[in-house]
C-alpha cells in the first residue's frame, strides 16, 4: 500500500473517535496515507455540533493536503463512529418457507433479500437505525433434516432461516449524524462537498480489518477513550458485541485523582508513559513516579480482561482455540501483551504491515472488496468511468450495510 499515494480515490473515510479524529481515502488501489487531529465536539456523542463540524473540516483539508480529492464536486463519505451508552447490539432469528413452485424449490436471491429485509426490520424495530446488520448463520431444513449452509441460495430446501446481528442507534441519533454532513457542506462545500454514504460502527469495521479468515473463531478488542469494547466473530461474521464502560477517558481521570492535578496534566503523564516508559516524568512543577501509573493501568485491564461478560465471550468457545486482535488508541501500550496473558487470553496477532489503530480503515476497505468488485476499467489515477466504481460502493452500503433505501434514511 503507497500512504503517500496522492492518486488513491474511492471512498472517503472518516473514522470519529472520542479522542481522535482520523480520514483516509480507501478505494481499489487501497489506503491512502491517514491524517489524524484531535477530536472537538463529540466525546461519544455530539456535545457541540458546530465544533465537531470544524474538527471534520479540519482532518478533510488536512488529507486534502497529501491526498488528490476533487476539488468543486463531492466525495462519496462514510462516517464511523465510536458512541457511548448509546447503542444496542440486537440479534433477531427468522425463518420463511420456500415455495416448490419457485423454480422447484430452490432458494433464489429474492428469496435471501426477503429474508434480510425481515430481519432487519426485527433488529431496527419502529425506531432504529443500524450502524450495522450481517446475517451472520444460515440454516435450511430439507425433508426434515436441518442443518448450516454457508450459502443458501441454489439449494432445494423447504424452509430457509437466518440469525441476524445488528448495532442499533435510535433514528434521531442517527440523524444528528447526517447533521454533521449537512451543515458541514452548507459552510464548507463550495470546496469539497461531502456525499453521505451513511454512519456506520467504527469497532465493527475495526474487527473485520483484523479478521483471519482461515480460523473459526476471533476476538477483537477495542480500546477507545470512552469505552473499551470486544468483538466475537466466527468464520468471519460478527457473533457478539460487549462494551465495558471504562476507557483511556477513566484512566486519566483516575491519574489525575490519585495524584491530585488536573486532567490535562494527568493526560500528559499518560502520553509520556504510553509513549517512552520512564520511571518518572516532570508534569506541573513536580516530579511523578510513573509507577502509580502503571498500577492504575495494570488494575483497569486486568478488571475490563476478566470481567463477567467479556469471560463469557471467551467460555462460551468451550476447548476451542481463537486468534485475539486489538485496536484504539491504547493498543500501542508497550505492556498490554502481558496483561491479555495475565487475564488467560492468546497474544494478539501481530500486523506486519499496518498499525494497530489502522485497522478500521482496513475493514472498511475489506467490506468493499470482497462485496463489490469494479468490473469498470482502472485507469493510472484510479478513477473508473463516470466514477462508476464509487457509485456502486455508495449503492452496495446503502443497501446492504446501511439499509438506507428499506428505511428511507
Amino acid at each position: 500500500m503507497k500512504s503517500s499515494d496522492r492518486e488513491i480515490s474511492g471512498v472517503l473515510v472518516i473514522d470519529l473517535g472520542a479522542f481522535s479524529t482520523r480520514a483516509a481515502m480507501v478505494g481499489p488501489s487501497g489506503v491512502s496515507k491517514i491524517e489524524s487531529i484531535r477530536t472537538r465536539g463529540f466525546n461519544g456523542y455530539i456535545s457541540n455540533l458546530d465544533t465537531l463540524v470544524k474538527t471534520v473540516h479540519s482532518v478533510v483539508r488536512s488529507l486534502a493536503s497529501t491526498v488528490q480529492l476533487p476539488q468543486g464536486g463531492s466525495v462519496p463519505t462514510v462516517l464511523l463512529v465510536h458512541l457511548k451508552d448509546s447503542m444496542q447490539f440486537r440479534v433477531a432469528h427468522h425463518e420463511i418457507s420456500v415455495s416448490h413452485s419457485s423454480d422447484d424449490g430452490k432458494v433464489t436471491s429474492e428469496q435471501v433479500e426477503k429474508l434480510h429485509s425481515e430481519l432487519r426490520d426485527k433488529i431496527t424495530g419502529t425506531d432504529g437505525h443500524a450502524l450495522f446488520f450481517s446475517v451472520s448463520r444460515y440454516r435450511v431444513v430439507q425433508r426434515g433434516i436441518e442443518r448450516d449452509v454457508e450459502n443458501p441460495r441454489g439449494l432445494r430446501v423447504d424452509i430457509l432461516k437466518g440469525t441476524a446481528v445488528g448495532i442499533v442507534v435510535t433514528r434521531d441519533i442517527y440523524e444528528n449524524f447526517l447533521d454533521v454532513f449537512r451543515e458541514y457542506n452548507e459552510k464548507y462545500g463550495d470546496s469539497i462537498e461531502l456525499d453521505p454514504i451513511g454512519v456506520y460502527s467504527s469497532t465493527v469495521s475495526s474487527a473485520l480489518g483484523a479478521v483471519d479468515q482461515g480460523v473459526d473463531v476471533h476476538l477483537h478488542i477495542d480500546l477507545g477513550h470512552t469505552s473499551f469494547r470486544v468483538i466475537k466473530l466466527i468464520n468471519g461474521r460478527v457473533f457478539a458485541y460487549e462494551e465495558y464502560n471504562r476507557g483511556g477517558d477513566s484512566i486519566i481521570k483516575n491519574v489525575s485523582s490519585t495524584l491530585s492535578i488536573p486532567p490535562k496534566y494527568g493526560f500528559q503523564i499518560l502520553q509520556q508513559y504510553l509513549k517512552e516508559g520512564r520511571k518518572t516524568v516532570q508534569v506541573h512543577g513536580k516530579t511523578i513516579d510513573t509507577a502509580i501509573v502503571e498500577e492504575i493501568l495494570r488494575k483497569t485491564f486486568l478488571e475490563f480482561l476478566t470481567s463477567r461478560k467479556i469471560r463469557a465471550l471467551v467460555d462460551s468457545n468451550g476447548d476451542r482455540a481463537f486468534t485475539l486482535s486489538v485496536s484504539g488508541g491504547l493498543a500501542s501500550y508497550r505492556r498490554i501483551n502481558e496483561y491479555i496473558s495475565d487475564a488467560g487470553f492468546p497474544e494478539p496477532l501481530i500486523f506486519s504491515d499496518i498499525l494497530p489503530d489502522t485497522l478500521v480503515f482496513h475493514g472498511t476497505r475489506k467490506l468493499i472488496e470482497e462485496e463489490l468488485l469494479p468490473d469498470e476499467p482502472v485507469y493510472r489515477n484510479g478513477h473508473t468511468r463516470e466514477w462508476g466504481w464509487v457509485k456502486r460502493v455508495a449503492e452496495f452500503f446503502k443497501r446492504e450495510v446501511l439499509g438506507i433505501e428499506e428505511k428511507g434514511g
